[in-house]
């Protein structure tokens, strides 16, 4: 989520170019999966020597190589594409970068600028929490397509293709956009290979979603932290409270919406999405009891929340809890399943930064349909590829 961010903020203020790579294909043990971009751009003083390299597709062991290929691109404008295979250890020392993971990975660089379209559609996507589906041409048989072209299949199902309008075979592109849409259905993304005829293409399948939404109700202290880990993630946060001298963008310079309303009007200005995490931190009883009973109300598959915290200790959420079945209403199994309190993985916390690492914890471990639990004790793949 955080490249979206990075490569929207990058290409948004400036009409320079900037060579992108993206992680097309990838097998066995890899630091990133397929998907992963980062940017490069050539320094104003022209020193080929002098670049910035913005967002990671490794732990550190490729960048410098893919930076050396990126100059080359950046120079020809033609899109390339690289293969790591680190499953050798004699090519790991012959490469000499020490690569830690023991997988291949496959990079596709190419020049983009603001007007590149598979740029404006992450902008949309990012801005306007718009959804779709990319498929990347990484490789083709028998000049089937260029290099890089692709499909972009929007969530209004409009499709926008640069493949060669004469293509040799047009069911490639027919069977493209097949595969484009049966991945929208599905949620997936992955590399895949089409072919008829004799001509064939390999492209990356890939699901563009919009950052994750974390709506935090309370602008005190303790938010400040949780927001700024948030925002490190790429995640999109709105911070709501009835207080003017703490909703201010001095204390939250990384939250993307702050809204300011009395508490009877709050929800009046606020649009929560569906899937987004909402954390409940007023630090005042009745504001809290009224926000959840708010929240609790969103359990149906069609606008429903990943994530409710509330902050406070056990008795608190108790009591809030007590008071609502008072006043008739009593939590359905779902409404049990997605709330959380207190907050935050058992890590040991103190200090309100602290506390929000734990709480930030939780929620990615919620969303990614985890347990939270150390690492050395999963007998299971760390990362699990779609």
């Amino acid at each position: 989520m955080n490249d979206l961010r990075i490569i929207v903020n990058a290409l948004e203020s400036t009409t320079e170019s900037f060579v992108m790579a993206t992680v097309v294909e990838s097998k066995g043990s890899t630091y990133r999966g397929i998907g992963a971009r980062m940017l490069f751009k050539q320094a104003t003083n022209n020193e080929w020597d002098e670049w910035t390299m913005l967002g990671t597709i490794s732990g550190g062991c490729l960048e410098h190589d893919v930076l050396e290929h990126a100059k080359q691109v950046m120079e020809t404008g033609e899109p390339k594409l690289l293969t790591y295979d680190s499953l050798e250890e004699d090519e790991d020392l012959l490469w000499g970068m020490g690569l830690g993971c023991n997988g291949i990975v496959k990079i596709l660089l190419e020049l983009v600028d603001f007007t590149t379209p598979l740029i404006r559609f992450f902008s949309r996507s990012f801005h306007d929490e718009q959804h779709g589906v990319v498929a990347t041409v990484f490789s083709s048989i028998n000049n089937a397509t260029a290099l890089g072209s692709r499909i972009i299949l929007q969530f209004d199902s409009e499709v926008f293709t640069t493949l060669y309008q004469n293509i040799p075979h047009k069911s490639l592109q027919t069977l493209l956009i097949e595969q484009a849409r049966s991945a929208f259905i599905s949620g997936t993304s992955k590399s895949i290979v089409v072919g008829v005829e004799g001509a064939s293409i390999q492209a990356l399948v890939e699901i563009i979603q919009p950052p994750q939404p974390l709506v935090v109700f309370g602008a005190g202290f303790d938010a400040i932290p949780v927001v700024q880990i948030a925002s490190l993630l790429g995640w999109h946060t709105t911070v709501a409270d009835y207080r003017p001298v703490y909703v201010t963008g001095e204390r939250f310079p990384f939250a993307d919406k702050l809204i300011l309303a009395p508490q009877e009007e709050i929800f009046d200005e606020l649009v929560i999405p569906t899937g987004a995490a909402v954390l409940i931190m007023t630090h005042k009883y009745e504001f809290d009891c009224e926000i959840l009973k708010k929240m609790l109300s969103r359990t149906d598959t069609s606008n429903q929340l990943s994530y409710i915290g509330v902050l406070g200790p056990r008795k608190r959420i108790e009591k809030l809890l007590a008071d609502l079945y008072s006043s008739g209403i009593e939590l359905t199994d779902q409404q049990q399943q997605n709330l959380y309190s207190p907050v935050g993985l058992d890590i040991g916390t103190e200090t309100a930064e602290e506390v929000a690492l734990s709480i930030i914890a939780e929620i990615q471990s919620v969303l990614s349909s985890r347990q939270g639990g150390f690492l050395r004790h999963r007998s299971e793949n760390i990362h699990v590829r779609s």
